[in-house]
């Protein structure tokens, strides 16, 4: 794993920032967008999604200048990472305060963190806070899956209705060719 510090340009949601890494004499400036590894919060567009975005800003407050720590690639090619604010400490991590906050649930864990994670996010199913207030809290994994099944049916539907709409134009085209042809227009 490897630890460096890293320009934050900017919060993207509650589990995803953006970086520059590398500012040496040799090594050009690399922009890149890190997932947060061990957590997994709302999407933007769902329920304590935004609530969550704004907890992450809050808590990095105005810094430009975090510590990142590699932890894996994501299936897009992304950085999965933890970030702190300082020396790397897994208790002072942002990621693991998001649980501990109950802004993000604990997502696909496994190494030396885990109980640590897995603790913060029990104590905040039992103070009931943030996401977990909500009875009918709904996993971003779930929501996501439900979001692209809408988007499926969307495309399918368009797709249905360009080729509806192809097959009226060209039955129109083939009863004008026929009357042009047999002379009925």
């Amino acid at each position: 794993m490897k630890t460096s510090r890293v320009k934050l340009n900017k919060v993207i949601d509650g589990d995803t920032v953006d970086v520059t890494i590398g500012r040496g004499f040799f090594k050009k400036a690399e922009r890149s967008r890190i997932r947060l590894w061990g957590m997994d919060a709302p999407e933007t567009s769902q329920k304590g999604g935004d609530e969550a975005t704004k907890h992450l800003c809050r808590m990095i407050g105005g810094k430009t200048t975090i510590t990142l720590e590699e932890m894996d690639r994501d299936q897009y090619g992304r950085i999965v990472g933890v970030i702190y604010p300082g020396k790397a400490r897994p208790e002072k991590s942002y990621n693991y305060r998001m649980v501990k906050d109950g802004h993000a649930e604990c997502y696909l864990l496994s190494g030396e963190n885990t109980a640590l994670y897995q603790q913060a996010e029990e104590e905040a199913k039992t103070k009931k806070i943030n996401i977990w207030k909500d009875r009918n809290y709904q996993r971003p994994t779930d929501f996501r899956k439900q979001e692209n099944a809408k988007q499926e049916r969307k495309s399918r539907f368009l797709l249905k209705l360009k080729l509806t709409a192809a097959a009226v134009a060209l039955a129109a085209l083939a009863l004008y060719l026929a009357g042009k042809y047999l002379g009925t227009w």
